[in-house]
C-alpha cells in the first residue's frame, strides 16, 4: 500500500481542503509534473478513509498512472515522495495565507532590503496598527511587536535617524515582555507536571523571575499577570487567591482574544483536580464553571468541533 505518511496527512483534510489541494497541485506555479496531479486525483477517489489496500497498492497505482508500462518501484516511490513534499508546501502556503501579519513581515523585509522606504513606512504603519489594537495580547503578539520594533530600529540605524535610540529601548521592553511571558509559561508547565511526575530541576533563578513579573513595569500586563498567578497556585496548592485571580481573568472573557492560551484553562482545571483529590469537593463546581466559560468563549473548539477528551 502507498506509504502511510501521505495517506495519514490526506486523512486529516476535509472535502473542501482536498479540493483546495487539487487546485494547488494543478497550478504550474507550484507543480510542473502532471503525474503528481494524476496521483493525487487517484488517491482522493478513496477519501476520506483511504482504506482500500488493493486499489492503493503501489502496483495498482502505477498501472493506473502509467498504463502499459512495466512496474517500476523506484519511479512510483519518487512520485509518492514528491507528492508528500508538495502537500507539505500546500500546508505551509495555506498557513501563510491565513496569517496576514506574517505576510506583512515578508513584504516589509523585501521593501527594506530593496530600499523602497516609502513602501516600507506604509506597511510598517499597517502592521503597527493591527498589532497595537489587539485588546488583550498573547506572547506571540508581543513577539511580533518586538520584531516590528526591531525592523524599525534597523531602518532608523541604516538611515542615520535620531529615533534609533528611542526605538532600541522600545525593542528591549517588548522583548522582555515576550521573554517573561514565555518563561512564566514554561515554569507553569514544570510545576504542573511536577505535581504529577515528581521530577526536579534547578530553580535558583525562579525568585528573580517572579520579582520581575510583579514589578510595576510588568505586573498589570494581562498575559504576565495570568501566568504569574498561575505559577503561584501551581507552585503552592494552598494559594487559592492566585487561582481566583486567574479564574476571574478567564471568566471575564479576556482569553477570547488569546485563544492560544487555552493552556491556562488546563492549568486551572488541573488545580481543581488536585484540590478535589485533596478532599475539597467544592472544586467540582469550579471545574464545571471553567468548562462552561471555555465553551462560551470557544476556547475548546478546534475548527468548529469539540475534540475527543474534552
Amino acid at each position: 500500500m502507498i506509504e502511510s505518511k501521505v495517506i495519514e496527512v490526506l486523512k486529516t483534510f476535509n472535502h473542501q481542503k482536498l479540493k483546495e489541494l487539487e487546485i494547488f497541485v494543478s497550478c504550474p506555479l507550484f507543480n510542473k509534473k502532471k503525474e503528481l496531479g494524476a496521483l493525487l486525483k487517484y488517491l482522493i477517489k478513496y477519501s476520506p478513509n483511504f482504506d482500500n489496500e488493493k486499489k492503493l497498492s503501489k502496483v495498482i497505482v502505477f498501472r493506473r498512472l502509467f498504463s502499459g508500462k512495466p512496474f517500476n518501484a523506484d519511479k512510483i516511490q519518487r512520485l509518492i515522495l514528491a507528492l508528500t513534499k508538495l502537500i507539505e508546501q500546500f500546508i505551509a502556503h495555506n498557513h501563510l495565507q491565513a496569517q496576514e501579519i506574517d505576510q506583512g513581515f515578508r513584504v516589509l523585509e523585501y521593501y527594506k532590503n530593496t530600499g523602497l522606504n516609502a513602501h516600507f513606512n506604509k506597511i510598517e504603519k499597517e502592521l503597527a496598527h493591527k498589532l497595537t489594537t489587539i485588546p488583550i495580547k498573547n506572547a506571540s503578539d508581543y513577539l511580533y511587536l518586538y520584531l516590528l520594533s526591531l525592523e524599525r530600529f534597523n531602518y532608523y540605524s541604516s538611515n542615520n535617524s535620531l529615533q534609533f535610540n528611542k526605538e532600541l529601548h522600545h525593542s528591549i521592553d517588548l522583548f522582555q515582555i515576550f521573554y517573561l511571558a514565555n518563561k512564566l509559561k514554561l515554569m507553569c508547565h514544570f510545576f504542573n507536571s511536577k505535581n504529577i511526575f515528581q521530577h526536579d530541576y534547578d530553580l535558583s533563578f525562579l525568585e528573580s523571575v517572579l520579582q520581575l513579573a510583579r514589578s510595576d513595569q510588568f505586573a498589570e500586563i494581562p498575559i504576565i499577570k495570568a501566568y504569574y498567578n498561575t505559577l503561584l497556585f501551581l507552585k503552592d496548592q494552598n494559594n487559592e487567591a492566585s487561582f481566583q485571580i486567574v479564574k476571574s481573568l478567564v471568566e471575564a472573557g479576556h482569553l477570547k482574544q488569546v485563544a492560544k492560551e487555552k493552556v491556562l484553562y488546563d492549568f486551572l482545571i488541573n488545580y481543581c483536580v488536585f484540590k478535589i483529590n485533596a478532599g475539597h469537593p467544592k472544586y467540582y463546581k469550579e471545574v464545571f464553571r471553567l468548562y462552561q466559560s471555555a465553551l462560551k468563549e470557544d476556547i475548546l473548539y478546534i475548527d468548529g468541533y469539540l475534540p475527543p477528551g474534552n
